[in-house]
């Protein structure tokens, strides 16, 4: 079973500062000091390096994972090796409630793209967790069906879409969730990656991809160099309209 790099156990300092880190995660953000402080002691922090495995597909599904800094991607591979790269979830978001499921086992694998510091959550605790606090339960509800829209989104856009309006949905997606603007461009995203795992984040070759980047930094949609790559979030939106396609 995969192991963090360093996992730490609460202690009293770090449980007073814990308090208002984990306000930061979306799921908790509207509860009240005292209420952050009954959910303190039931998180555990862990952290990772750009490139360690937080979980893998077969393994017991026993905890909820909450992103405090950097970029996790959750994928799945064929039986011929390829990859599919299902959502990234940057910092504020939850993954691995598949412990929920029957069964209890991993579907996916879950890889730092960067490095990564996150919270969890054991199967126990969150119980507790619902029990204490009933209302994070129905929020809890609601990112799921948020993050079942993304999925379906990205699952219309495979199926229907040209490869560039493919890409383009994709990275604008990327970049409204995880970015930071910069310059009127935006970021995608904590790290970085090459042209062969985005070419397999968005379904095409790695050629059809460098094709794109570089017609789309010629338009002034994409910028940046080599594997630094930016967005013009604006001017993706109006070539996404101007293709007659709904922006994200």
């Amino acid at each position: 079973m995969t192991e963090p790099s360093r996992p730490i156990r609460p202690g009293i300092s770090y449980q007073r500062d814990a308090i208002w880190n984990v306000r930061d995660l979306r799921l908790f953000e509207t509860l009240t000091p005292r209420q952050l402080r009954k959910l303190t002691p039931l998180f555990e922090e862990r952290h990772y390096r750009q490139g360690e495995v937080l979980f893998t597909a077969g393994e017991t599904a026993e905890r909820l994972y909450f992103v405090k800094e950097g970029a996790v991607k959750v994928s799945v591979s064929s039986r011929e090796g390829d990859e599919h790269v299902l959502d990234i979830f940057k910092p504020g978001d939850t993954f691995g409630e598949l412990f929920v499921t029957d069964g209890h086992q991993r579907t996916a694998t879950a890889q730092a793209l960067s490095t990564v510091v996150v919270r969890t959550l054991t199967e126990d605790a969150f119980k507790r967790l619902m029990q204490m606090l009933p209302d994070v339960c129905h929020y809890f509800v609601r990112c799921l069906v948020e993050d079942q829209r993304r999925t379906l989104v990205r699952m219309e856009a495979v199926l229907h879409m040209d490869a560039g309006s493919r890409l383009l949905t994709f990275l604008l997606d990327l970049a409204e969730r995880c970015g930071r603007r910069t310059d009127g461009y935006s970021t995608l995203m904590p790290g970085r990656f090459t042209q062969e795992e985005l070419a397999r984040m968005v379904g095409l070759n790695r050629t059809t991809v460098t094709l794109l980047i570089n017609a789309y930094r010629r338009k002034g949609v994409l910028g940046g160099r080599r594997n630094i790559l930016l967005i013009h979030p604006a001017r993706a939106r109006a070539w996404l309209r101007r293709a007659g396609l709904a922006p994200v």
